[in-house]
């Protein structure tokens, strides 16, 4: 399967802010996730920080398409982020 990757920020700077319900919402839908990841994927999951600026990743993703290297970029922002908890708003 090829994948065509595109930028989209969820929650842009400026936007207003989650309502206590919709948070819950999200909340009750991470066991069943967790459980696609694990038995479909064999991934264990252990999500970075919730409700970050992703711009930088983002941006990250343009240049490394750019230089040919897309796949292996998102694989890592996706492990960063997704497996290793890492906060990909960070710069350093």
């Amino acid at each position: 399967m090829d994948v065509q990757w595109r930028s989209f920020e969820l929650r842009p700077a400026g936007s207003p802010p989650m309502s206590p319900e919709y948070r819950e919402r999200i909340a009750q839908g991470r066991p069943r996730l967790e459980a696609i990841a694990r038995e479909q994927y064999g991934i264990e999951l252990s999500q970075g920080p919730f409700g970050i600026d992703s711009r930088a990743a983002l941006r990250g993703a343009k240049l490394a398409e750019r230089a040919g290297l897309g796949k292996a970029y998102h694989a890592a922002v996706f492990h960063a982020y997704w497996v290793e908890g890492e906060d990909i708003s960070d710069r350093a």
